[in-house]
C-alpha cells in the first residue's frame, strides 16, 4: 500500500517506465488540490511520451476530463448510473486501486497477469459499448 500523494507519484512513474497503454476507471469522487494537480501532470506526461490512455469516466466528471482529449488521452463516458468508489488503473500486467477519503489516499499496485488482463477485458467491453 501507498500512502498519498508520494503513492500516487510511484504509481505515475510506473506508469510512465513501463510506456504501455493505460485503462482507467475514473472514480466518482472529484480529487483536489495537489492530488488533482498531479494528476493533470499525468495527463501532460503521457502525452508527451506519447503514452495511449483510456479513460472510462461517470457521466459527473465527463465534461471535466473531456477538455483533456488528445490523440493519446480518449475518454468516453459511462453508461448513467454507473460510477464508482476508487479508481482503478490496468497498465501492462498491473492493476491500481486509488481510494480516496477524507483522510487523503492510498494507492495499491497489483501486479498479476491474470488480473490485469480480466479487467482490460471488462475495460474494453464497457468501452466499446459507450
Amino acid at each position: 500500500m501507498l500512502d498519498g500523494i508520494e503513492g500516487i507519484k510511484l504509481v505515475f512513474g510506473e506508469i510512465n517506465r513501463t510506456k504501455k497503454e493505460s485503462l482507467w476507471f475514473i472514480s466518482s469522487k472529484m480529487a483536489g488540490g495537489e492530488v488533482w494537480n498531479t494528476m493533470k501532470s499525468q495527463v501532460n506526461a503521457e502525452h508527451s511520451e506519447k503514452i495511449p490512455s483510456r479513460n472510462l469516466v461517470p457521466i459527473s466528471r465527463y465534461d471535466v476530463l473531456k477538455r483533456f482529449e488528445t490523440r493519446n488521452f480518449k475518454v468516453k463516458s459511462m453508461p448513467k448510473g454507473v460510477e464508482f468508489e476508487s479508481e482503478m488503473i490496468i497498465f501492462g500486467d498491473n492493476v491500481v486501486n486509488m481510494i480516496f477519503s477524507e483522510h487523503g489516499v492510498v494507492s495499491m499496485i497489483i501486479n498479476s497477469p491474470p488480473m490485469a488482463q480480466t479487467l482490460r477485458t471488462i475495460f474494453k467491453v464497457i468501452w466499446s459499448s459507450s
